[in-house]
């Protein structure tokens, strides 16, 4: 059983609002359910099986939004298969709750943790020397690259099921993170000279140069292991206190 061209589109275009009914109890139940109602609606004519297939979304379900489309496309693959009698009901239910949780580590780890502040740092930088063009440029860039990403992961998931999350597994993005938080760390630090070399004229260069590595050499050593974050944090701490003159109150 294959389902329209229509009824695939409005699926992959209705991912965009998962969050638009998120809740705290069920998080994107509801959203999910938007999103998947018109493949089960095709997929189930008859009304009492669609409400038992929609009964199966009523549980807690979430996942990183721009992972959302490549869930979708892998639940409605399980749903079409289900429908088919390829497999069977608890099968189905049990793919349905991997599936989110596995993917919003990936979403959170990668994108949220490590490519979203790697754009806002490259934009500050571009903005701090006047490059406003640039810093806008590469944001519409960076959107137009998201929807396709969308687009291919739902397609993918459409096509491939449940094994598409075993290959994506396999390539463990979530490991590609660490490397781009170091980058970010580099760009923190070199953020932080232009600041210092233009907002403090009267301390010495080698200060400056010092005060911007900081950042970068706590990401490489957070990145390497070699120390927790949390050192950082209460070193962070510390020096607030002492430039406060002990009047820091926690």
């Amino acid at each position: 059983m294959s389902l329209s061209l229509a009824t695939v589109f409005s699926c992959l275009a209705r991912t965009a609002a998962v969050n638009a009914a998120i809740t705290t109890r069920g998080m994107q139940q509801i959203g999910l359910a938007y999103i998947l109602a018109p493949a089960l609606r095709e997929l189930y004519p008859d009304k009492e099986a669609r409400r038992q297939a929609l009964a199966r979304y009523a549980e807690h379900t979430n996942t990183h939004p721009f992972a959302q489309p490549l869930v979708a496309g892998v639940l409605i693959n399980i749903e079409t298969a289900l429908a088919s009698g390829f497999i069977n009901e608890d099968g189905a239910r049990k793919l349905r709750k991997t599936i989110p949780t596995a993917l919003s580590a990936v979403g959170d780890s990668l994108f949220s943790s490590a490519v979203h502040p790697c754009w806002a740092l490259v934009c500050c930088l571009l903005l701090f020397y006047g490059h406003t063009v640039l810093a806008a440029g590469l944001t519409i860039a960076l959107c137009l690259l998201l929807q396709c990403l969308r687009l291919a992961g739902f397609l993918y998931g459409l096509r491939y099921g449940f094994d598409a999350i075993l290959k994506i597994a396999a390539a463990s993005p979530g490991s590609w993170a660490g490397p781009v938080k170091v980058v970010n760390g580099l760009l923190a630090g070199l953020a932080l000279a232009c600041l210092f070399w233009h907002g403090l004229p009267g301390m010495p260069g080698y200060v400056k140069a010092g005060m911007a590595l900081c950042i970068p050499l706590a990401s490489w050593l957070v990145f390497t292991r070699f120390v927790t974050p949390v050192v950082f944090w209460m070193a962070g701490l510390l020096l607030l206190a002492c430039a406060g003159g002990g009047t820091l109150h926690l």
